[in-house]
């Protein structure tokens, strides 16, 4: 599925506030690995109180810089936790643009020898 404007719009956000990709990448396995998280904070009859307090328990303990914790939060507000992983996907397409890196997709029958992935 096509990544949604909004999305590619928060991950450039995300960039551009110099989040670390550490940070973007393990809170990338927390929400994709979670679904039950994900399930509560998309779900539109949990009030935004209690998704701001979710947020606060699970990220909010001094491990993430409060700039996420803030930027979750608005994306929890304004109803776009549903495009979360779209959000880190456009963030590292602008962390591989900056730092000139390529990505690559590798599709096989066979598994490769360690030769031929170097």
């Amino acid at each position: 599925m096509p990544m949604t404007q909004t999305g590619i719009n928060y991950g450039k956000v995300l960039f551009e506030l110099g989040v670390s990709d550490e940070v973007v990448m393990e809170l990338q396995n927390i929400f994709s690995n979670s679904e039950e998280l994900m399930d509560t904070l998309k779900n539109p009859v949990v009030s935004a109180a209690s998704k701001r307090h979710i947020i606060d328990k699970l990220f909010a303990d001094g491990r993430y810089p409060e700039i996420v914790v803030n930027f979750l939060k608005k994306v929890s507000d304004n109803g776009h936790m549903d495009e979360i992983l779209d959000v880190f996907d456009s963030y590292f397409g602008c962390y591989y643009k900056a730092n000139k890196i390529i990505t690559a997709k590798l599709y096989y029958v066979t598994e490769p020898q360690p030769a031929q992935i170097e």
